[in-house]
């Protein structure tokens, strides 16, 4: 048995396209969990329909507590299902029929505990694939490639082995960047990862979704790849040799100074309020950076992200004021930074 989770919260424009995407899924040992988080649009509404036409489709409506809880309760859910592999979709995306099918194929195949297949990112007028680069990796090679080349720390395009899942707690509170607290503390558990070379999840990109809007989410990301980089030396180092290990250090290194980077170019549209509630981590953006990184980043690192590797040295409102302005004059030529 199968469970798959999909977390709702306002997602009415497009959950239809994905709950359809499921309902004809070619594989028929599946059972589906909606997590209704709180949403004020019909959202609750449409899951029930479903609910009500599929015996497969099962609903729980709680308060607004985010992706992260959202998820949770959906594992849980899936715990007492008795699910041997768990799934997730997002809301807003949807799926080759054949997805769950070859996934679970792969994974009796090959024993792995992590199934992965290749995505899609749709967005308007145009189409990124992403394919994985193995067929079957031990938890060193799954590790770097995960953590050491373009991110792909997703939850939706994988089958999960339940065992792994079962009573995962996010460890940062609140935090919304729930994918990249799971996934790579999860390979750590494992002991090998497959592959697909298919893409089989279409990862629609919407302006108005949760990793697109520029607002404190933004900080609550910084935490998130602060504690993953904190993590590497204890969690990940001893299963990666030593050239992995330097991939992996250079990698994520630069993901938060990036990280870092996005909040100094969008700080000043934060209300006021909220830009003295998280002074701190500012403060503490900036300190890392002048630590870790020499004051122009590193020479292969894109002028943009080197620019701002320099402001993000000095936390004050002139530095801000200069991201913001180099944003506007980049805006729209450096897709994958901004």
């Amino acid at each position: 048995m199968i469970s798959i989770i999909v977390a709702i919260y306002n997602g009415e424009r497009f959950l239809r396209e994905c709950l359809e995407s499921l309902r004809n899924q070619t594989l028929n040992e599946l059972r589906f969990i909606l997590v209704d988080d709180g949403s004020t649009d019909s959202s609750g509404r449409i899951c029930e329909e479903y609910a009500g036409f599929d015996p497969r489709f099962s609903v729980v409506h709680t308060e607004n507590r985010g992706l992260c809880k959202a998820r949770e309760t959906g594992i849980g859910i899936a715990a007492e299902q008795g699910a041997r592999y768990i799934g997730f979709a997002d809301c807003d995306d949807w799926l080759e029929p054949d997805m769950y099918r070859e996934l679970l194929l792969s994974a009796e195949e090959t024993g792995a505990d992590v199934t992965e297949c290749g995505f899609y990112r749709e967005y308007s007028g145009e189409r990124e694939t992403w394919i994985p680069t193995f067929s079957c990796a031990d938890k060193g090679k799954a590790l770097s490639d995960l953590l050491g080349a373009a991110p792909h720390d997703f939850v939706w395009n994988k089958l999960w082995k339940a065992e792994l899942l079962n009573g995962f707690v996010t460890p940062i509170d609140g935090a919304y960047a729930d994918d990249m607290s799971l996934t790579w503390r999860v390979y750590t558990r494992v002991q090998s990862v497959a592959g697909i070379a298919k893409p089989l999840y279409h990862y629609r990109q919407v302006e108005t979704s949760i990793a697109h809007v520029h607002n404190m989410n933004l900080v609550n990301k910084w935490k998130v790849v602060l504690d993953r980089y904190l993590c590497l030396d204890n969690d990940v180092k001893p299963f990666l040799t030593a050239d992995q290990w330097k991939q992996v250090g250079e990698t994520q290194l630069r993901y938060c100074v990036f990280t870092a980077g996005k909040n100094w170019l969008y700080w000043l549209e934060y209300p006021k309020d909220q830009q003295e509630k998280y002074h701190g981590d500012l403060l503490e953006m900036s300190r890392f950076v002048r630590e870790k990184v020499p004051p122009l980043g590193k020479k292969e690192w894109e002028l943009p992200l080197r620019l701002c590797t320099f402001l993000i040295r000095y936390p004050g409102r002139l530095s801000l004021l200069l991201a913001r302005w180099l944003n506007v004059l980049t805006a729209g030529r450096q897709k994958a930074m901004y």
